[in-house]
């Protein structure tokens, strides 16, 4: 077990038994109130000259001042925008990039021994990399320049007058891609999601939210970059974390059954009463019975057509596992925990495809502690590697 240490990680990573901290996907909007008028983010200039002392001091004086009122949403993000800016101009200044060392050409030749070999699957569409001006060898070799930069906008989001919301954390996720370090992510869903609030006026005590609401929930596009920003950086460890901040929470599954089943119960709810106009319809179509006595048996045939169809699909649904690679359930696992924990399941088989062989002949013969650490996460969440009845030549 790798027991790296980032300037601002305040999760334990020399254990994986951390404490499952409720949070996931959540598209619905954070429920809170904000200042009603809140002052306009005043401009971060960052050029050629600027530092990252310079960007430090500029965010304590006007964001982290404790005799200022709390910072608006639009000012936290101008902050991030102005360390994503500088981040992009020390990526791309010739006097910062590693291109006479050692370890940069062992990543090029690395680099380009690999770059004939499949891709490292992802867990949701590619997306669009900032322009940096550098290669990918090079970006690895400047991962650890980022550390203070990282430190900052941390002590930033932690701050107890910030309060985190979709749009702030989605700028974090964007540095984070840049910097390619993703040991901060899992802090800051935990921040997301259990971080105890101030009023809109700044006085007053601050007010801890319910971290297993569906509104605490980790936004799905964050935490499918997160966990890409993990696998690309080859930390299993926080690509473990990330996982249990976002998808193995309560809150993830409350906000699935809110956006997936709430319509669908809906639709149930009403149609008994379309199917009994429909069927009022289709009596008077017909006079060999009496009215009534059709629409019973219109009504009736329906009814069973409608149950049996949505049986049937539901049914389907979850049953399904033409989806699984390289993690599958326990056998006896009920159909609702399968489809409520899908998302889980598929970001563990990412980690799996990532780290195991991606030749098929060789699955199920790796070894090492990154791997017997991720068999012993799926287990613990009633999940297995590489099923014997699923390994090539064994079905």
């Amino acid at each position: 077990m790798r027991a790296r240490l980032c300037g601002l990680r305040v999760l334990p990573r020399a254990t994986r038994s951390i404490p499952l901290l409720t949070r996931a996907l959540a598209t619905t909007p954070r429920l809170l109130a904000t200042p009603a008028s809140p002052p306009q983010p005043a401009p971060y200039p960052l050029n050629a000259s600027s530092s990252l002392p310079a960007l430090t001091a500029t965010i304590e004086s006007r964001l982290l001042d404790p005799l200022t009122p709390p910072p608006s949403e639009p000012e936290v993000i101008a902050a991030l925008h102005a360390a994503i800016n500088f981040a992009k101009q020390r990526l791309r200044d010739p006097s910062s990039q590693p291109t006479g060392s050692a370890a940069s050409a062992l990543l090029s030749l690395d680099n380009k021994s690999t770059s004939a070999t499949p891709s490292v699957r992802k867990v949701s569409a590619p997306i669009a990399q900032p322009d940096t001006g550098t290669s990918p060898a090079l970006q690895q070799a400047q991962k650890g320049q980022f550390d203070d930069l990282s430190a900052v906008v941390f002590r930033l989001l932690s701050d107890p007058q910030v309060f985190i919301t979709p749009d702030i954390l989605k700028a974090f996720i964007a540095l984070q891609r840049l910097t390619r370090d993703p040991t901060p992510i899992p802090a800051v869903f935990a921040l997301y999601a259990n971080k105890a609030v101030l009023p809109p006026s700044g006085k007053g005590a601050p007010r801890k939210p319910n971290p297993n609401a569906a509104k605490s929930a980790i936004p799905a596009a964050a935490a499918h970059a997160a966990l890409e920003i993990a696998i690309d950086a080859g930390d299993i460890t926080a690509a473990l974390d990330c996982i249990d901040t976002s998808y193995a929470t309560p809150a993830f599954r409350r906000n699935k059954i809110i956006r997936r089943v709430l319509p669908w119960a809906g639709v149930a709810g009403v149609s008994p009463g379309a199917l009994w106009v429909l069927a009022n319809q289709l009596a008077d179509l017909q006079d060999t019975v009496p009215r009534d006595t059709a629409v019973g048996y219109a009504f009736g045939g329906l009814m069973a057509y409608a149950g049996l169809t949505a049986g049937m699909g539901m049914l389907a649904v979850g049953t399904r596992n033409d989806q699984m690679v390289r993690i599958t359930w326990v056998p006896g696992t009920p159909l609702r925990e399968r489809w409520l924990r899908e998302e889980e399941r598929a970001a563990l088989d990412a980690v799996a495809m990532a780290w195991g062989f991606q030749e098929e002949s060789k699955r199920g013969e790796e070894e090492g502690e990154e791997w017997e650490l991720l068999k012993e996460v799926a287990g613990r969440k009633g999940m297995l590697v590489d099923a014997s009845n699923l390994l090539k030549g064994m079905e």
